[in-house]
């Protein structure tokens, strides 16, 4: 009999780098809402995702980004909330926003093979 599959470990986005985490930390993602929401849908999004987390609803503790789903908490709910309210930095979130999201993470790039011949093709060592 197959063994079942193991859940997947889903990433806090602060484990994301910095450029990856303009995208994992989007504010419209976080709160599941397009960049047409009005302020209200803001407030009753922000408003039922801390009350699913605090129920431990199943899904709730978790978002999808461009690059495959994040961890939420409460904090992060009203980071993105507060984030949204200043419509300065609303309108960089909206376009932001605009990607495509993963439902599947993305798998890391292989590391290069290490050059081997560098120090030989920089003089540091006899040919």
């Amino acid at each position: 009999m197959a063994k079942p599959p193991a859940p997947l470990e889903i990433p806090p986005p602060a484990a994301d780098s910095t450029l990856a985490q303009r995208f994992t930390l989007d504010p419209f993602h976080i709160l599941q809402l397009s960049p047409s929401a009005t302020a209200r849908e803001l407030d009753l999004a922000g408003a039922h995702l801390i009350a699913a987390l605090e129920r431990g609803t199943p899904g709730a503790g978790r978002y999808d980004t461009p690059f495959g789903p994040r961890a939420r908490d409460p904090d992060l709910v009203d980071f993105a909330a507060d984030e949204l309210a200043n419509h300065e930095r609303r309108i960089v979130h909206e376009i932001w926003a605009r990607l495509a999201v993963r439902t599947t993470p993305v798998a890391p790039l292989a590391a290069p093979p290490p050059w081997t011949g560098g120090e030989r093709a920089l003089g540091w060592r006899r040919r």
